[in-house]
């Protein structure tokens, strides 16, 4: 059952479905963020609602308008207060969806749920499942193993159960009919285009023209308002000083002590997570009884794969491959260090469970020579310098500007030049002005109003940047010689539209009257274009005015629709449209006709499942408190 409605969610009407409930799972780590307070805000059907719950959601409101919009959305949008209305009707209605989904008795199986976590590419490296990856970015969102794979669960059970109400619709051959005969209707196009640009080639304007357009139209030949500003930048490979052959000697000793000192480990285990004290206690008793079996002769590797809950590990054995210090808790490396060759460890407590940790193989790595290591050292020995001097330079410049009038007492105190940028827009500047972010700050009241200096803004996480207003130039009437050419054109335009909507008119006129198109073509040098039997998704350079054409109203047999219309490129299209021939079912063809049934049921499963939902709703007991 579970694979038929995984299969099914690939459909289009179940994903429409899905995105009008909006039954979003974002990987976010408010269970370990937000407050753990047993205050109830509401009671759905008897299930009491926490303050936590109602906070998890506020949080998830926040993760996703931050996906949407990215780092520059404006923060009030972000308030809590504008945000937990929405956020309760949200848990609201995912309560009611998956109190529906438990009462028609839908589950998933822990080996569905893990096999498709390891099918998830946010959790794989070169195409294959990778547990340090996966415990990587649960670890960064504050989630733990157990916490993620509880909120997977309920979204998988309501999109289950969503699933199953698009699978339940059908279509009769009636209906499927009736859609046919519209949605497969033709009708015949004749149309005629007034060109613009051909228009434009017949008008003239005299100078005298173009002059007196320009004096009576100044808002459209205005300049950008423009910044100038001066700006002191520090980076922090200007800070790198030169290194000592004896440094980059140490530093290679000291890097082969340790490789020398330390082996490379490669290490299994088993895995139990819990929720709860009782949950922990059983799953060490469990681990104890295990260790016991494993001593007595059980094969690790195969009680791994029975018992061990790390779904990264467990198909392979409880195989980790090499233990890294950094991807582990300090107790789990500690007590992987403390094995010998085929040990196993005591019971081992970290944020992701309960482990026992084999040993399974002592291994040492090659030693590089100096002059392998050579020139990678000696960056690192720079960077490494460089960091302290260079972030002691911002301190000190962030004290200084902030004080100075102007920039050239922190560019004194901070031996560093300053520079000038190029004329700088709203609509944005060049090289580092090309940056919104500077641009934004080059406008704001400090700098351009209070004439401050700006605060020390970081450009990337190695360099910084302080600006200071050199220059404002406010927008203004660009002369008449640098904008002579424009205006002309402006001109001709202008008087272009007009010519082309009297035309048009009088074209359209006399189409209305019942002349034939390709004869009023001829007698006005104009083009022509004929589409027989055209559909609704017939596309390409005519799709626009076909469209137009099937938005006019459907005519009889020996009637005929007239109607006009302006293209973006202010071209003028007059159109005839007569024939008008409705769809047979009969004639389509079967892969037409099943994307037909698909488009139908897709449209009809959505407004099933809304007033399915408005029913839950209606019927439900929901207190607010």
């Amino acid at each position: 059952m579970l694979q038929n409605i995984r299969n099914n969610i690939q459909g289009t009407v179940a994903k429409v479905i899905i995105v009008l409930i909006s039954v979003p799972f974002v990987l976010v780590g408010a269970e370990s963020l937000l407050s753990t307070g047993s205050q109830d805000v509401a009671e759905i059907n008897g299930e009491d609602i926490s303050a936590q719950q109602l906070e998890e959601a506020v949080f998830l409101q926040k993760r996703q308008l931050i996906a949407q919009q990215g780092q520059n959305i404006d923060p009030a949008m972000l308030e809590d207060s504008r945000l937990r209305k929405q956020a309760m009707e949200s848990l609201v209605s995912r309560t009611l969806l998956l109190q529906q989904a438990e009462k028609q008795g839908l589950a998933i199986a822990d080996a569905e749920l893990n096999r498709m976590i390891m099918q998830n590419p946010d959790f794989q490296e070169n195409g294959r499942f990778s547990r340090q990856r996966y415990m990587s970015m649960l670890g960064a969102i504050g989630l733990t193993p157990a916490m993620y794979k509880r909120l997977y669960r309920t979204d998988l059970l309501q999109t289950q159960y969503v699933s199953g109400i698009a699978d339940t619709g059908f279509l009769t051959e009636g209906e499927m009919a009736l859609q046919s005969r519209f949605l497969h209707q033709t009708r015949d196009i004749r149309y005629i285009t007034l060109g613009l640009e051909q228009e434009k080639r017949r008008q003239q304007a005299a100078d005298e023209e173009v002059r007196a357009f320009y004096d009576e139209n100044p808002g459209l030949f205005q300049s950008q308002e423009s910044v100038v500003v001066d700006y002191i930048e520090l980076k922090q490979q200007d800070f790198e000083p030169e290194i000592d052959e004896q440094e980059i000697v140490a530093a290679y000793n000291k890097e082969v002590e340790a490789l020398d000192s330390g082996e490379q480990r490669q290490v299994s285990h088993i895995l139990l997570t819990f929720e709860g004290d009782e949950e922990k206690n059983k799953a060490r008793a469990t681990l104890e009884e295990l260790r016991t079996r494993v001593t007595n002769g059980d094969d690790f590797a195969a009680l791994a794969r029975e018992y061990s809950q790390d779904v990264g590990s467990s198909a392979q054995g409880g195989a980790l491959g090499q233990l890294l210090e950094d991807a582990y808790p300090e107790n789990f490396v500690a007590a992987a260090r403390g094995l010998q060759e085929g040990e196993i460890s005591g019971v081992v407590e970290t944020p992701s469970g309960l482990h026992l940790i084999r040993l399974d193989q002592l291994l040492r790595t090659d030693v590089p020579t100096l002059e392998q290591r050579y020139d990678a050292l000696a960056s690192q020995l720079r960077e490494a310098k460089a960091g302290p001097l260079f972030w002691a330079a911002v301190e000190e410049l962030k004290d200084v500007a902030f004080n100075a009038v102007d920039l050239q007492q922190p560019a004194d105190v901070v031996n560093a030049a300053i520079k000038q940028s190029a004329p700088v827009t709203r609509a944005g500047g060049s090289g580092l002005f090309s940056d919104r972010k500077l641009v934004t700050i080059a406008f704001s009241d400090t700098v351009l109003k209070d004439k401050y200096n700006s605060e020390v803004i970081n450009v990337a996480d190695d360099h910084v940047l302080v600006m200071h207003l050199n220059e404002y130039r406010p927008a203004a009437l660009m002369p008449f010689a640098q904008v002579a050419a424009r205006a002309k054109d402006l001109l001709l335009t202008r008087k272009a539209t007009a010519a082309l909507q009297a035309r048009s008119a009088r074209l359209l006129a006399e189409l209305q009257q019942g002349a034939d198109v390709e004869q009023l073509a001829r007698a006005n040098d104009l083009d022509w274009q004929l589409l027989l039997a055209a559909s609704r998704n017939t596309g390409g350079t005519a799709g626009n005015i076909v469209r137009h054409a099937f938005s006019l109203p459907a005519v009889g047999s020996d009637e005929f629709a007239v109607d006009e219309l302006s293209l973006a490129s202010g071209d003028r299209v007059l159109m005839v449209v007569d024939n008008v021939r409705e769809g047979n079912l009969d004639k389509v063809d079967p892969q037409e006709k099943t994307m037909l049934q698909q488009f139908v049921a897709q449209g009809q499963a959505a407004e099933a499942f809304q007033l399915l939902q408005k029913q839950i709703e209606a019927e439900a007991d929901v207190r607010i408190f």
